[in-house]
């Protein structure tokens, strides 16, 4: 690893998360550093061995209470032996919240100011003509005269201007840019990969941005040809991990429009290409891995019923297809099954739930696609979910699964308060076991507690009674949460998230004082700085924040959530703080977190600025590829990061390497 790629991880990891780290891309998509999960030593469970791409769950062993022991196999008792509780990254609630915050915090505002003399942007159609003319006219030549073949650039900067041009553009001259650097092989892994998912950054939400159905379509089929490694007979010389980037991307492009013919409505064609694929038997796993996952996220209309029985054989057994599915395989074809809908599918996703028998990664997935799908489901189906997850996992001795169950029966009063239900309170009492579980569970399950609080109280009616004195009675528990002076960081960061979460503007002095304590830990005080803008700012809430942002002994971590919530606000006062410390600013760390802010907040008065950084020669690589990439967030028009599509619902514990590092990119 060169000296300027170790300088890109360690200034990523220390912004974002403080402790962990973690590549610039993250950063470039605008998210979080995902930990590794951690390597196998051997087969675990059913067809847990395999080639190294093999991820161990890490589920973090039995839960004991203190001084109580493990279980012992059998007997379903404790033993005398005492054994110390050993939460790890993969079994905290911290990563569940780096991977799924992007969906639940506020979608983004844009700081909607004229920029230009004749410019309108204090509108939304003068700001979206304006975004667009500079993309067009000054950014787009900028970013393609960076990704020439002849051009030398530092991998940094290039893999950061591929993403930025996914983001912005939509036509031929982009596309064929970016599957010229896919095919490259002088390009490093990381160009390439980043290049290839580029290509699912395509999608739009807004039918008037889409680009044209035939060129998604072609775009498509050259992606099905990059993991093939074959085009017309002509062999491609490409990666592994970039072959299943591809796959990511023709995933995220399954919302987009599709020729209205018989064979390509509805992705008809791609499913047939995708099932034909999945009967090969490759030696890496994650081929498969990939391919389900682009399968999963095709129009549940193309797909037949015997690709459904297929996967639902998939799931069921070892052998189908021809070939073995280990239980890493078979957790990814469950969440594709969730995906694609259908009361088949959720009878299924219950069986695999109660089934004790059956691996507890394959559960998880189960569980995990069942809470996702929880606002979806008829208010019956729903609380027969519910009680089943209280039932399978209220004995559950992995910690990583009791934590899960505790936010997915969250969802699930959340859901069926939304609905304008409330059963799962005065019925399932469902309220009262998290409350409960937030008062006294152990340290290391109360901030999972909090979250399935938050996320269940969040949603009620405020014209029901019941639904008031829940929410009122779950900001309490969580305030209290947050006050315990005694209780362990992890838990009052969980707190503060879950006061964010809740969305109670009470909360503002409580998260305010906490953001600003030195006495707190760095990762709490940054929780409580992003929790902020969660509930909408207030109480003097814009410029505690910006103090944070240019104070010059903030944390980095504190720094970096202050700038993000910043941004979530959308107030030009503060864009004209963040570019004032943009043209100043000396450090780094500083910069990373200026130059994010100013990104996501969509302030196009910025784009000069940070066309300038990049452009710099004499800039560090790092200072550069964080100004493209913030140039990229800033000039996308997506109200939240294209890569949700891959991670929502996902079974994240049994995530593979190719997988994990398309995580850590979102």
């Amino acid at each position: 690893m060169c000296c300027d790629r170790f300088a890109v991880v360690l200034i990523a990891g220390v912004l974002l998360l403080g402790s962990e780290l973690g590549s610039v891309r993250a950063w470039a998509h605008g998210g979080v550093i995902v930990p590794p999960p951690p390597r196998s030593k051997g087969p675990r469970g059913p067809g847990g061995g395999g080639p190294p791409s093999h991820v161990d769950p890490g589920f973090g062993g039995p839960i004991v209470t203190p001084g109580a022991g493990p279980t012992t196999k059998g007997s379903g008792r404790a033993s005398k032996r005492k054994t110390p509780i050993t939460p790890t990254v993969e079994t905290s609630w911290q990563l569940w919240w780096n991977l799924e915050r992007e969906a639940w915090l506020p979608a983004r505002r844009f700081a909607r100011v004229a920029v230009t003399p004749a410019g309108d942007g204090r509108t939304a159609a003068g700001w979206e003509a304006e975004r667009r003319a500079i993309a067009r006219t000054r950014l787009l030549p900028f970013l393609l005269s960076l990704l020439a073949p002849d051009a030398k650039h530092p991998d940094d900067v290039v893999a950061s201007a591929a993403i930025a041009l996914g983001k912005i553009a939509r036509d031929k001259e982009a596309i064929e840019a970016l599957f010229a650097l896919v095919l490259d092989p002088r390009r490093s892994g990381m160009v390439r990969e980043s290049a290839a998912l580029a290509l699912g950054h395509l999608r739009r939400d807004d039918d008037a941005l889409r680009a044209k159905t035939l060129a998604i379509e072609g775009v498509r089929g050259r992606l099905l040809q990059v993991f093939d490694g074959n085009a017309g007979g002509k062999r491609l010389d490409v990666p592994l991990r970039t072959r299943c980037f591809a796959m990511y991307a023709l995933g995220m492009l399954g919302d987009q429009p599709w020729r209205d013919d018989p064979l390509s409505r509805d992705g008809r064609l791609i499913t047939k290409l995708l099932w034909e694929r999945l009967a090969v038997p490759y030696r890496d796993r994650e081929l498969h891995i990939a391919l389900l996952t682009a399968l999963g996220l095709q129009p549940a209309a193309g797909i037949p019923d015997g690709v459904q029985e297929g996967l639902r054989a998939i799931v069921g057994r070892k052998k189908a297809l021809g070939h073995q599915w280990d239980l890493l395989k078979r957790a990814h074809a469950v969440t594709a099954v969730a995906r694609l809908g259908g009361t088949s599918g959720h009878a299924l996703l219950l069986r695999l739930m109660a089934d004790t028998r059956r691996s507890i990664v394959v559960r998880l997935a189960a569980l995990l696609a069942i809470a996702e799908r929880s606002p979806h489901l008829a208010a019956a189906e729903r609380g027969a979910a519910l009680r089943l997850v209280q039932r399978a996992f209220g004995l559950e001795q992995q910690m990583l699964a009791v934590g899960l169950a505790n936010v997915a029966l969250g969802r699930m009063v959340g859901a069926d308060l939304a609905a304008g239900s409330d059963r799962a309170l005065a019925y399932d009492k469902a309220d009262e076991l998290l409350i409960e579980r937030v008062a006294k569970a152990p340290w290391y399950l109360r901030g999972w507690a909090g979250l399935g609080l938050a996320l269940a109280a969040r949603e009620g009616d405020p014209k029901s009674e019941i639904a008031r004195r829940f929410r009122t009675r779950a900001r309490d528990a969580l305030q209290r949460m947050v006050r315990d002076a005694g209780s362990q960081p992890s838990v009052q960061g969980a707190g503060a998230v879950a006061l964010g979460l809740l969305g109670d503007p009470t909360a503002a002095p409580t998260l305010i004082a906490m953001a600003r304590s030195a006495a707190r830990e760095p990762e709490v005080r940054g929780h409580a700085a992003l929790a902020l803008a969660q509930i909408g700012g207030g109480g003097g809430s814009i410029e505690v924040l910006a103090d944070l942002v240019v104070g010059e002994k903030t944390p980095a971590v504190v720094r970096g959530q202050a700038a993000l919530a910043l941004s979530l606000l959308g107030e030009t006062r503060v864009a004209a703080k963040l570019l004032a410390a943009l043209e100043g600013d000396d450090s780094t760390r500083r910069l990373a977190a200026v130059a994010s802010a100013l990104g996501r907040l969509g302030h196009l008065g910025a784009a000069e600025a940070l066309i300038a950084k990049a452009r710099d020669p004499q800039a560090r690589a790092l200072v550069r590829a964080m100004a493209l990439v913030a140039l990229g967030r800033l000039l996308d028009p997506q109200p939240r990061p294209h890569l949700l599509r891959l991670t929502r619902g996902t079974c994240y514990p049994a995530r593979s390497r190719a997988l994990q590092e398309a995580f850590t990119i979102l």
